[in-house]
This record gives structure tokens, sequence and C-alpha cells, in this order.
């Protein structure tokens, strides 16, 4: 039997139907690579997230340890303003021509240096105030403004180190 050539009512039936196949699948594999696109690009969107979520905790991880490490040592500036200002406080009292020692202004210097680079303009600014009382200046027994100035000073460096 040989096949006989289409023509025809045959054309016109199977035409339309490879079309409409055609254009089924072409439909499918359209919308399929569209999803298939948009689940690439989400997941781009999604690892470009995460990786600079994990920066941003890097960041914040440094930042808290920075921060950490300016407190200890704003608590070592605080502790030998306090062990000074406690060493002149009660020198000064026990004696009425007390003079502070060069070591003890040396260690007054370095220690206006920690200050001045550690904490804020306010401190300073207590701290110069204090600054008055220490000297060859001061005679005689310590002031009540000296004191005041003191405990002003003291807890203003306290509240800065718990910021």
């Amino acid at each position: 039997m040989l096949a006989r050539p289409l023509g025809g009512w045959h054309l016109v039936l199977i035409v339309p139907l490879i079309s409409l196949l055609a254009a089924g699948v072409g439909a499918y594999i359209g919308a399929y690579l569209s999803e298939k696109g948009k689940s690439r690009a989400t997941r781009e969107d999604l690892q470009d997230i995460v990786r600079r979520t994990e920066e941003i905790k890097v960041e914040v991880s440094r930042a808290a340890g920075l921060r950490q490490e300016q407190q200890r040592r704003q608590a070592q500036a605080s502790d030998e303003v306090n062990a000074l200002l406690a060493e002149f406080f009660t020198d000064q009292m026990s004696s009425q021509d007390y003079k502070p020692s060069i070591e003890f202004f040396r260690r007054w210097f370095a220690a206006t240096g920690m200050v001045r680079v550690l904490f804020s303009p306010q401190v300073n600014e207590l701290f110069r105030e204090v600054d008055r009382f220490i000297g060859p200046r001061m005679g005689g027994r310590p002031s009540h403004e000296f004191v005041e100035a003191r405990d002003r000073l003291l807890a203003a460096m306290q509240r800065e180190i718990a910021v």
C-alpha cells in the first residue's frame, strides 16, 4: 500500500492541530523559563542579602569589640585619675604645705593625655576644672569646690564608660 499524499481535508485538520500543539508547547516552555528566571533572580537576591547580612554581622562584631576595648581603656584611665585624686586629697589633708611630687605630676600628665583621647569634650571640661586645683597654686587643705569638681568628674567618667 502506497501512502497517499495528504491533501484537502487532512491538511485542514492537521495544520491547525500541529499549530495548536506547537503553541501549547511554546507557551509551556515560555512559562517554565519565565518561572525558572524568576527563581534564579530570587536565589541571587537571597544570596546577596545573606552576603550583606554576614558583612553587617562582622561589622557589628568588630564595632562591639572596639567599644569593649574603648571601655576597658576608659576604665583604666578613670581608675588612674581616681587613684591620683585620692592620693592628692589624702596627702593634701595630711599636710598644710603639701606639694605634689614630680612622679605625681608625671602620672597626672599621662592621665591628662588619656582623658583627652578617650573621653568626650564634656568630661574633658570637667577634668580641666579639677586640674585647676592640682599643682603649686593649691595651698592648704582641699576646698569644697575641689571636692565637688572631683565628684562631678568621676561620676561623668563612670557614666560615659557605662554607655
